[in-house]
């Protein structure tokens, strides 16, 4: 066989020199450090890939805020804690003494003792109004008509087994976490259900008590009594003194 032309490997070698002296000269430094010995050729630098895009979130929603983070308007402005039943209660529930003039209403039952070891059981009313109260946190007066009926022997033995009084009172009463009510009276008394015998004047001081009595205008009041009278129809020397205990309730 006949080897290859002797006009191919010329025209072959001249292709290949013209193609190399075409090449950039960066080629020609890349391809020598790729083949330089005892190095490694460098790794090609691929694009980042890109990241997704965020969602969109739906209108109307607020941004969510950084953990830790406080609101716009300051720490002043965060929200407190969310009050307990009871409390949110006794916030909406009216106040226990109202600011104007009102109805005030009392009644209590109890004993009393006087000059016979037996005692007599007496019922008391009140039927009054509260003053105008002129400064904010003071005690508040109530002035009205104090009705008592008794029975039993404290009031001079049997003659005065059955006695109605008539008294004009004055009730003392505060506001929240008040616990002491007080009241003066005084009047007349009429024993066996006759005409007035005997002048009188009356003092009571009470403790309120009762699950509510912070926040209701109804209250329990428990307390004693101390009255002197002087029955001016029979010329007696000196007051005959009395004492006794009740218990009931007062709408302040």
């Amino acid at each position: 066989m006949r080897g290859p032309r002797p006009g191919w490997r010329v025209r072959g070698g001249a292709a290949l020199l013209a193609t190399a002296l075409a090449l950039p000269a960066d080629a020609w430094a890349s391809g020598a450090a790729a083949g330089a010995p005892g190095e490694e050729a460098s790794e090609l630098e691929l694009p980042a890939p890109e990241e997704p895009p965020a969602p969109e979130e739906p209108a109307g929603l607020p941004a969510p805020e950084a953990p830790g983070s406080l609101p716009p308007e300051g720490p002043a402005a965060a929200p407190g804690p969310t009050p307990w039943p009871a409390e949110a209660e006794a916030a909406e529930a009216e106040p226990p003494v109202r600011p104007g003039r009102h109805f005030v209403f009392a009644n209590t039952y109890g004993f009393t003792f006087g000059v016979s070891p037996l005692p007599s059981f007496e019922a008391m009313f009140f039927f009054g109004g509260a003053l105008r109260q002129r400064e904010e946190g003071r005690r508040r007066w109530a002035i009205g008509y104090q009705p008592t009926i008794s029975f039993g022997l404290a009031d001079r033995y049997f003659i005065g087994i059955l006695t109605l009084r008539h008294h004009v009172a004055a009730h003392s009463f505060g506001g929240k976490r008040e616990r002491l009510v007080a009241s003066v009276s005084a009047g007349v008394a009429s024993v066996a259900l006759l005409e007035p015998a005997i002048v009188e004047g009356e003092g009571r001081m009470g403790y309120l008590f009762g699950r509510r009595r912070d926040r209701s205008r109804m209250v329990g009041v428990v307390g004693g009594l101390l009255r002197l009278g002087w029955h001016f129809r029979t010329f007696e020397r000196v007051p005959m003194p009395q004492v006794g205990v009740f218990v009931g309730m007062l709408l302040r």
